[in-house]
């Protein structure tokens, strides 16, 4: 038979914070990478920098408008 011994309160809340720090990691990771798939990342950064060079054109094309440029219309 083994003796009971004192685990300090500290020691046991290390213990259970890793556990539930690791598995917060492991939802977040299966979620970002395996429900969404690398792919469709990608594809939504290139969704976001067409959007934003879109949104330049037009503003420099209102700017131009604004100042009566009609080279770049």
């Amino acid at each position: 038979m083994v003796p009971q011994f004192q685990v300090s309160l500290l020691t046991k809340l290390g213990r259970y914070s890793t556990l539930f720090f690791r598995l917060v990691y492991e939802v977040t990771v299966s979620e970002t990478f395996y429900r969404r798939g690398a792919g469709e990342s990608f594809y939504r950064r290139g969704q976001l920098r067409r959007k934003r060079s879109r949104m330049n054109r037009n503003d420099f094309r209102e700017l131009a408008e604004a100042q009566d440029h009609s080279i770049v219309k």
